[in-house]
């Protein structure tokens, strides 16, 4: 674990728009907190400070931190009647964000918040090649999810391998630490992305559809390919860079007739879950979405490219809104 503690921030109360009686108005509040500048992925982190205001009385105390869209409440809390309290840093994702507690005001003490800082959760590993090294699977449109809005998905393996289970799993916890993408497990589904007569289509309560599949059952060319992955629909949206295409649902599919080993299939998912959520290829092979056969074969961890684009695809750039017709 990196932890980093820099200095003490001290914040006193919010300044009030109308000028009261002495006796009246509430009495200031001061917040004293130890940040953290740096902590390890998935490493439990505890903003910790003390409020100090007359009184014993227990106060309301929010962690919140700046994305585009605004400020988003992250973790809550109380105080004790000492005035400590703890916060709980989201360290389940990859960001670097401002940061900031905001101690609600009560009849006697006034609303307090502190200064921002920047927090960082950083991988675990040294990420490979260069940050620059990844593209929009569109660069015109854009596409990707909400990150505000969680994204179910279902799985078909009937006709995969016993390991497939893991290697979607693995494949999916990778994608949601680069891009903070909430995913949710659904079950698994006989359906298959792009589906070809008489095979069971994706639904739309399905906004992720990963199969392994053969060729007869999907429209898309997975032949000689190791599988595709993409858009399935979607519908204009807007977030605070202007207008983009937002994904509604996307499929992931992996052919069952390309002999792969269950560390092949895990790259491969992660490479095409990659462009469901809206990441095009890249010529680095370090990347998990470089998109050669050699590619297949790097290390099992995102790269710095990789995690460039999952992060312009994911929380730290906003949530998204569909246009109204």
């Amino acid at each position: 674990m990196t932890l980093t503690v820099i200095a003490t921030t001290m914040a006193t109360g919010l300044s009030t728009a109308a000028a009261e009686p002495p006796s009246a108005r509430p009495a200031k509040s001061k917040v004293q907190v130890a940040w953290v500048s740096s902590v390890v992925a998935t490493t439990p982190t505890a903003i910790t400070g003390v409020v100090k205001d007359k009184g014993k009385n227990r106060r309301r105390v929010v962690l919140q931190q700046r994305f585009p869209d605004g400020w988003t409440k992250v973790a809550r809390s109380k105080t004790g009647r000492d005035g400590t309290f703890s916060l709980a840093l989201p360290t389940h994702w990859l960001y670097s964000a401002k940061t900031r507690v905001v101690v609600a005001g009560t009849r006697k003490n006034r609303a307090v918040r502190t200064k921002p800082q920047r927090v960082s959760v950083v991988p675990s590993w040294t990420p490979q090649g260069s940050p620059d090294s990844w593209a929009y699977i569109s660069p015109k449109l854009r596409a990707r999810f909400n990150p505000c809005k969680p994204i179910d998905y279902r799985i078909n393996i009937a006709q995969a391998a016993p390991w497939a289970a893991s290697t979607i799993d693995t494949a999916v916890a990778a994608i949601a630490l680069g891009t903070g993408l909430r995913f949710r497990y659904r079950g698994t589904t006989s359906a298959v992305p792009w589906a070809t007569k008489g095979t069971p289509k994706q639904t739309r309560s399905t906004d992720l559809l990963i199969a392994f599949a053969p060729q007869s059952q999907t429209k898309e060319d997975i032949t000689g390919k190791q599988g595709r992955g993409g858009a399935a629909k979607m519908v204009w949206g807007r977030d605070r860079r202007g207008r983009l295409a937002l994904i509604k649902r996307a499929g992931v599919v992996i052919d069952t007739v390309k002999p792969l080993d269950a560390a092949q299939a895990t790259r491969v998912v992660i490479h095409e879950i990659g462009h469901a959520v809206g990441l095009g290829h890249t010529g680095d092979v370090s990347q998990q979405m470089n998109g050669t056969a050699e590619g297949y074969y790097s290390p099992l961890q995102l790269g710095a490219g990789d995690l460039t684009g999952l992060a312009k695809v994911g929380r730290q750039a906003g949530c998204v809104r569909p246009l109204r017709r």
